[in-house]
């Protein structure tokens, strides 16, 4: 087996896969839009909302109002909130990671200049509400000793998961998983036309700005939609995530993104000013954006996002980004597949790269010292069921250990990890192997099959791929 792309490929996919706070600024132009894209691949943002009684349609036939839509659209998004764990740290379930490690990976100037605009924010939310759980972080040993939360955000169906888990049955999210599954649920299900839909971005917040009818508009807030600047939580919600902001990135689903940070635009320059003078006018406020670069404006529209509009279902249009992923690899589309958890990929070795940065798990790991210890750990994973639905998506090891769901797939990958440091210390190559009806984990010359955790010295038959960190082979 022989490497086909080099690590630092990999490592791109794999962020990708588990979008931390940090990762969406390490790659803005590639994984925003391919989370995005992610989001319009399940089938959940198509057609859950039938379930809800919300129909974007009047009994005649004909579409409702924009205003309407997205009222109703703020009616279905209530049954999400943002993720308050109170037993984690910063309350995010992801763990910790530690801002030097991030360092060595994009850079000091670039870490402690997200790190200034962190604290700033933090300390912002601390005087308005100092036990809010971001201005509590201020507080916290963890952010004294250089560590911040993961944040990493969600794909819907693991949103969706924490219905289980919470209190209040609510779905539960990250400021831009809250946002993309509003704006993919708001254009796939509610067909709100893609066009008129611009999100903005910020180091510290994510909000949707939203075209609606007869020239109005309305901001959308993790939950919320405001349509006007005469509601008071509009103005301490909304007005100080934008004032004295600097905003790094306005992406339009429907044209490309225009990236302040970097400098660089596939949007038009008229399109942007427009945006900008039309926020202006809606919020009553100057609008920043980082200008320490002159924009380059390019003309490029190869990467576009296709419009739900054109496609009948979610497996259409999977089908039809399987198929751009193909002809463009490591493009959005291709980007997109990893969002989506598609074990169907060309490197699976970056489900492993993502896995094992998962935080509990990795603790976990530590204190293995036998295929006894693993297995233990194994046991308590109450459910066989994936939290995806299906054998065609894999979750991640936290994430199994936090729903206590995982069908064989995600087994594997669960055990592969926690099985690390005997693997490190066998002088042995360790895999994981998946055929069609089953999933197995090779350690210290065992196969082990992951769902009943079995040994055998024989390989088993009808493997379709076998892959670790490093490689991966089609069999």
């Amino acid at each position: 087996m022989e490497n086909e792309v080099g690590m630092e490929d990999i490592e791109k996919l794999s962020r990708v896969v588990s979008m931390s706070v940090f990762d969406v600024f390490s790659d803005t132009d590639k994984i925003f839009p391919a989370y995005f894209i992610a989001g319009l691949m399940s089938d959940k943002i198509w057609s859950d909302n039938l379930k809800k009684n919300l129909y974007p349609f009047k009994p005649t036939g004909e579409l409702k109002t924009l205003n309407k839509r997205t009222n109703d659209l703020q009616v279905y998004m209530n049954n999400y909130e943002f993720t308050t764990m109170d037993d984690y740290p910063g309350g995010d379930p992801w763990g910790l990671v530690a801002f030097e490690d991030e360092k060595k990976r994009l850079g000091s100037e670039f870490i402690e200049s997200i790190k200034k605009d962190i604290e700033l924010s933090l300390k912002h939310i601390a005087k308005h509400n100092p036990e809010n759980q971001f201005a509590k972080i201020l507080r916290e040993p963890f952010y004294k000793n250089d560590y911040y939360p993961r944040y990493r955000n969600e794909i819907i169906e693991i949103m969706n998961k924490y219905r289980h888990i919470r209190d209040d049955g609510k779905g539960s999210g990250k400021c831009i998983a809250l946002i993309m599954a509003a704006m993919s649920t708001a254009i796939a299900y509610f067909k709100i036309p893609i066009e008129n839909i611009c999100i903005i971005g910020s180091r510290g917040h994510v909000l949707a700005f939203i075209e609606l009818d007869n020239g109005k508009y309305c901001i959308w807030n993790n939950r919320l939609r405001y349509a006007n600047n005469t509601i008071d939580k509009f103005k301490t919600d909304i007005i100080p995530k934008l004032d004295g902001v600097k905003q790094d990135y306005f992406f339009y689903p429907a044209y490309g993104i225009c990236n302040f940070e970097n400098g660089v635009s596939n949007v038009s320059k008229d399109r942007v000013l427009s945006t900008i003078k039309q926020l202006e006018q809606f919020v009553g406020i100057k609008i920043k954006d980082q200008e320490n670069k002159q924009i380059q404006w390019i003309e490029d529209t190869s990467n576009h996002i296709p419009n739900p509009v054109d496609f009948e279902n979610a497996n259409e249009y999977r089908k039809k980004i399987c198929d751009l992923a193909q002809k463009i690899p490591f493009s959005i589309y291709d980007y997109a597949r990893y969002a989506y958890r598609n074990i169907d990929v060309p490197y699976p070795q970056a489900y492993i790269v993502a896995a094992k940065r998962d935080y509990y798990t990795a603790k976990k790991a530590e204190n293995i010292k036998t295929f006894e210890n693993a297995f233990d750990e194994m046991r308590k994973i109450s459910s066989h069921d994936s939290i995806f639905g299906n054998r065609e998506r894999i979750a991640l090891p936290d994430e199994v250990l936090l729903f206590k769901n995982g069908n064989d797939r995600d087994r594997a990958l669960l055990l592969y990890c926690l099985l690390s440091n005997l693997m490190n210390a066998s002088t042995s190559k360790s895999f994981i192997g998946f055929s069609s009806n089953g999933s197995f984990v090779k350690c210290h010359d065992f196969w082990i099959n992951a769902s009943d955790l079995t040994l055998s010295k024989e390989e088993p038959s009808a493997l379709k791929i076998i892959f670790n960190e490093n490689e991966s082979k089609l069999l």
